[in-house]
């Protein structure tokens, strides 16, 4: 019996410990794994940036199902990025053959032939990359462009992200060449959706280079085009489009089907109606005693003609009231759901903080996000992608102890601007203001361009022409909430926090 317990004690020994080296093994795996996929995304980026596109799209597809949620935005978002510098990749590889497959003079056999060449190499490589690269003509001219199936998949997975405002200048870009009968009325919609976008230069630069082909479509949506050209012109009064942007000085004017008195009248134009330059006659006319050049127009309902000189009027934006920017928010947080007692969903803690320091309790229907914290460092983190053009406001309190950051924004390199609270007042990088922070406020940081930036509680402007601060303290892209600083007893409550 004695010999038997001993020989059943030696197999349980054995069981247990090959239990433990097989335990060991997974967590080295598991470890292995995880530092794995790091090299490897940071692989996949440096192939990106090498213009190694193809393989920088072979390891970000490999990584989609190994990294966490807010890792895998990244990966989705440079898959985007990714597929859409190997349609340019591949459309200078291809130059000679798209020419001949847009070309109207060339024989059919001829285009049919290069045609299937490409779309073969196209074929093979969208099967290896899960990818629709394709072929499209528009205005006798060749173009490979994705289809959207990347950019699809990732605004399905990840609907609130802060990247896909960039993707969808992007999109701007692919139907200027794809599609460009399309385009203004997908600009317009675009202006709707980010109405502070950090690419309204660039929108418009491409309405402008778009502009023979602003046609009926716009009748339904003057309104935005003159909100989008009052925005342009108060942000970039000396650029060089502002020359081009005119008002009729008089009413019910002419617009002709060419440049001088016998062209055919084709319209009229209202009094201050506004107009966009299309094209400008090569010499001045005279026209009873007035000299002036003849200039093609587009007015807000996408008719062109010429009009007289003599009845155009540079564009006067002070003439305009601002109008109001209804807000689209990227996200608003208002701590509904939890991941556990102290993590809100879709954020993460600061890696060597306390989580304990978080946490929430309920008020009515709302649930309140509170900070407190015995001098261990604590706080929240939610990526964005760290635009210099953004919006941030949250409403908060500061309750007890020394200080805290309600919240902080930073840009990455671009530097960050922070909104701290304490018994005395609110303080932004070195800006103060004696407020009282134990009642309930909303505090708001805007900034256009990352700056500067203005600081608003409860709507009203109290702090304004603030830069960013330089630094590591926030190196991460993102959001930031919640923060204490190791040594300091904090004590703070939020209600919500918007981003856009």
């Amino acid at each position: 019996m004695d010999v038997y317990r001993s020989e059943s004690k030696s197999v349980w020994l054995k069981l247990l410990a090959g239990a433990a080296i097989a335990g060991a093994i997974v967590g080295i795996i598991a470890l292995m794994v995880k530092l794995t996929a790091k090299t490897e995304f940071e692989k996949a980026i440096a192939e990106y940036d090498d213009g190694d596109f193809v393989d920088s799209l072979r390891i970000l597809n490999s990584l989609k199902g190994k990294l966490d949620f807010e890792k895998a935005e990244v990966v989705y978002y440079y898959r985007c990025k990714a597929i859409n510098r190997l349609a340019e990749q591949f459309e200078k590889k291809y130059d000679d053959e798209l020419a001949v497959i847009s070309s109207p003079s060339e024989s059919t056999d001829r285009k049919e032939r290069e045609t299937r060449y490409v779309e073969e190499r196209l074929k093979k490589i969208n099967e290896e990359l899960g990818a629709d690269l394709r072929i499209v003509v528009a205005d006798s001219v060749g173009r490979i462009i994705s289809g959207g199936k990347y950019y699809d998949e990732f605004v399905a997975r990840y609907k609130g992200s802060g990247y896909i405002e960039d993707l969808d200048f992007e999109e701007l870009e692919k139907l200027q060449k794809s599609d460009p009968a399309r385009l203004t009325g997908a600009i317009f919609g675009f202006y709707e959706k980010y109405p502070r976008t950090a690419y309204l230069s660039q929108i418009v630069g491409l309405i402008f280079s778009n502009i023979d082909k602003m046609g009926p479509a716009v009748s339904d949506r003057s309104d935005v085009l003159t909100r989008l050209m009052i925005d342009y012109l108060r942000k970039y009064p000396t650029s060089s489009h502002v020359h081009k942007i005119f008002t009729c000085k008089g009413d019910g004017v002419n617009l002709r089907n060419s440049p001088g008195v016998q062209g055919k009248i084709v319209g009229k134009i209202a009094k201050d109606e506004l107009l966009i330059q299309v094209e400008k006659s090569s010499d001045v006319a005279q026209v009873g005693d007035v000299r002036d050049y003849w200039y093609r127009v587009m007015n807000q309902k996408g008719q062109q003609g010429w009009i007289f000189g003599k009845f155009l009027s540079p564009f006067d934006v002070s003439r305009f009231a601002p109008h109001e920017i209804e807000e689209t928010w990227i996200f608003e947080e208002h701590f509904a759901e939890w991941s556990d007692s102290n993590t809100p969903k879709n954020w993460k803690h600061l890696e060597g903080t306390d989580s304990s320091a978080i946490g929430f309790f309920d008020a009515g229907s709302k649930k309140i996000a509170r900070l407190v914290s015995n001098g261990s460092p604590s706080g929240l983190y939610r990526r964005t992608a760290g635009a210099r053009a953004f919006s941030i406001q949250s409403r908060g309190r500061f309750v007890s102890g020394d200080e805290g950051v309600l919240f902080a924004y930073s840009m990455g390199s671009g530097g960050y601007f922070s909104l701290t609270l304490s018994k005395n007042g609110i303080d932004v990088l070195g800006r103060t203001l004696p407020l009282a922070t134990n009642m309930w406020h909303d505090y708001t940081i805007v900034s256009d361009d990352g700056k500067f930036a203005q600081v608003m509680v409860d709507g009203e402007l109290v702090l304004n022409k603030i830069p960013p601060q330089k630094g590591g303290e926030f190196p991460h892209p993102g959001l930031y909430c919640l923060l204490a600083k190791s040594g300091m007893k904090s004590s703070l409550e939020v209600e919500y926090i918007k981003y856009r």
